[in-house]
């Protein structure tokens, strides 16, 4: 299977059972995204011709109130512009980092003409910025108050990293967290399907 089917087969898994509910989930922004081609490496390239953004938010029953899951920004055919497709509104677009918004990052975080795509998570929060371009490219995490903390240099490893974790709040974290392992361990044994 590709990247993409494992991670929405990983969604169908969590989605049946009967001790979780489904909040939120679009389908993939469709349009040809030829013009990316330079820009993402070539598995993230691969995996958003099949899979062109995503959101999934789920909680488990007796905790209806939190949430995990995924917030995939889509890609415009423009090569620049980025949509959340639950919304169907514009998100920031990929673009040099001296042009996001004066709060977005702190001081010395990211070179300023340093290209970045903000292509997971709610640029209000938190989320993952993709700096650099094509094979060179590298994966970051970025919080609220700015802070950028690299995490991967291969979109693959990210996105098995987030199937791995089953769409914890915290599966970002480099290290261990309570709130991921529970996630784990909870997903980990067998609960009945939805009738």
């Amino acid at each position: 299977l590709t990247l993409a089917q494992r991670l929405l087969l990983r969604i169908a898994e969590i989605s049946e059972r009967s001790d979780v509910i489904v909040h939120q989930q679009s389908a993939p922004w469709s349009g040809p995204l030829g013009k990316w081609a330079s820009k993402l490496p070539a598995d993230m390239m691969a995996f958003y011709q099949e899979c062109n953004g995503l959101v999934f938010r789920y909680a488990f029953a007796d905790k209806p109130d939190e949430w995990h899951g995924l917030e995939l920004v889509s890609l415009d055919s423009d090569g620049k512009k980025m949509i959340d497709s639950y919304r169907r509104i514009y998100r920031i677009p990929r673009q040099s980092a001296k042009r996001f918004p004066e709060y977005f990052f702190q001081d010395g975080a990211v070179e300023k003409d340093a290209q970045v795509l903000f292509f997971f998570g709610s640029d209000d929060a938190w989320g993952v910025l993709m700096i650099g371009e094509g094979e060179s490219a590298t994966f970051h995490h970025w919080d609220n108050d700015g802070f950028v903390s690299y995490r991967e240099s291969s979109f693959t490893k990210l996105i098995e990293r987030l199937m791995d974790r089953g769409f914890a709040h915290t599966w970002l974290y480099s290290d261990s967290h309570p709130d991921t392992d529970a996630v784990m361990a909870r997903l980990a044994t067998p609960a009945p399907p939805r009738p």
